[in-house]
């Protein structure tokens, strides 16, 4: 099963559906077409949508008997390959959805040769099986709509419902450097507030965006913005420097950079852009311990106190981590990891794009465990977690859009062997 989604196919007519099935069952499909019905796929979720299929009983008698006897084959077949599903920690297995968590691994969404048959065929027949399932069971039953006659499927009785819980989105609260606080999600676009010589002005794209005004003396102030769990928000510092702040994350600012050198403190997540000048260095303190030196770059720093390392990782330009006594110069693709005794590690050709997905508005996942996966979501979702039972192996690739809501992401993550309830806050995780 994909976990890997670049967008939704549910606004496809069931027309379109069936075109793309048949498509795709006969092998004929191009890229985007799988793409399409690959989506439209990974979102039926048997107890809660309905499938429709413009066919005939009979048509679809016929269809479920010669696709029950090609699965057989297949299925024959995959007795001597690894199992679909996820990747477990001996290495043996799949990647989640089917994205391979091994060294290697394909392009998303195409998955690799076995024993000489490609994985597209073992898609196909991924699709036509869910078919088959709905085809085949007293549970469902058949209703046909007027003119075009489309059989719907639906099952009954429906699975219980878990209580919703939406994503986060754009919140964050400004703390002037008199104490006072603004709540930027409710707070009207234009200008905020004065902080010296600079104008604090909210964007109409909802970003936050500093003004100076030209000459006279500048007064140095200082502001903090700062993310709730199930927040995330954008920010202009004074020099045009770009930054994301993800969930639960803070960062302390000037309202004007003056001097040798710009200077910032953050905690959580967070990414820069920096406007490059080379007469002015970029400075970031992390925790208040830990200093990345900058001159024009981009890269992201994760510091959570719940995360075993402090990781810088660097996209473009150059940087220096310090801590303590030691320090090293990143290159771009290199990830810094700070241990809690101070050691720096440095990790090569790092999944840059896994980085910083949050940033554009999804999860991606890249041989993630699931407590990776959960103390990712718990930002998010602003949730608790607990784990009952034997806590899965499963390693977890491939994305999911950060706007879904939470029951969404349990029916991707589903598809291995592990569910989830949801009691009050907290999120209980199960074999």
């Amino acid at each position: 099963m994909y976990l890997y989604r670049k967008g939704y196919s549910m606004n496809l007519t069931p027309q379109q559906i069936n075109d793309l099935a048949k498509k795709y069952l006969e092998g004929v499909a191009s890229e985007d077409e799988q793409r399409q019905l690959h989506e439209w796929y990974d979102v039926v979720n048997a107890g809660d949508i309905e499938v429709v299929l413009s066919k005939t009983p009979q048509d679809l008698e016929g269809l479920r008997k010669d696709i029950l006897s090609d699965l057989k084959q297949m299925i024959a077949f995959d007795k001597e390959a690894s199992r679909e599903g996820f990747m477990r920690t001996d290495g043996g297995r799949e990647g989640p959805a089917g994205i391979p968590s091994g060294e290697g691994y394909p392009e998303a969404g195409k998955m690799p040769s076995v024993g000489g048959r490609s994985g597209s065929v073992r898609r196909r027949y991924a699709v036509a099986a869910c078919v088959v399932l709905l085809l085949g069971y007293g549970a469902y039953y058949l209703s046909l709509h007027s003119r075009r006659q489309e059989v719907t499927l639906r099952a009954s009785p429906p699975k219980p419902e878990r209580r919703e819980v939406p994503p986060g989105g754009n919140r964050a609260i400004l703390t002037l450097s008199n104490g006072s606080s603004i709540v930027l999600d409710s707070a009207d676009n234009g200008e905020l507030a004065r902080q010296g010589n600079t104008r604090i002005v909210k964007l109409d794209n909802g970003q936050l965006a500093y003004r100076a005004k030209n000459g006279g003396e500048t007064e140095i102030l200082y502001n903090t913005m700062s993310t709730p769990r199930g927040g995330q928000y954008k920010l202009i510092l004074p020099d045009g420097t770009a930054v994301w702040l993800n969930a639960a994350s803070s960062i302390r600012y000037p309202t004007a950079f003056a001097g040798g050198q710009r200077q910032v403190d953050v905690t959580g997540e967070v990414y820069f852009e920096v406007r490059p000048d080379k007469t002015m260095p970029f400075i970031v303190v992390v925790n208040k311990t830990q200093k990345i030196e900058v001159l024009g770059t981009h890269f992201n720093v994760n510091a959570y106190a719940d995360e075993a390392t402090v990781n810088t990782t660097l996209l473009e330009g150059s940087v220096r981590v310090v801590q303590g006594g030691r320090d090293r110069r990143l290159e771009p693709g290199q990830q810094a990891q700070v241990g809690k005794d101070g050691e720096i590690s440095i990790v090569r050709d790092v999944n840059t794009d896994a980085t910083v997905a949050w940033k554009n508005g999804v999860f991606l996942f890249d041989h993630s465990s699931i407590q990776s996966v959960m103390r990712q979501l718990c930002r998010w979702y602003d949730m608790e977690v607990e784990y009952r039972g034997q806590v899965t192996g499963d390693l977890f690739g491939g994305d999911i859009r950060r706007s879904l809501p939470l029951t969404k992401v349990f029916h991707f993550l589903e598809k291995s062997q592990v569910h989830f309830s949801i009691e009050g806050n907290k999120i209980i995780v199960m074999p």
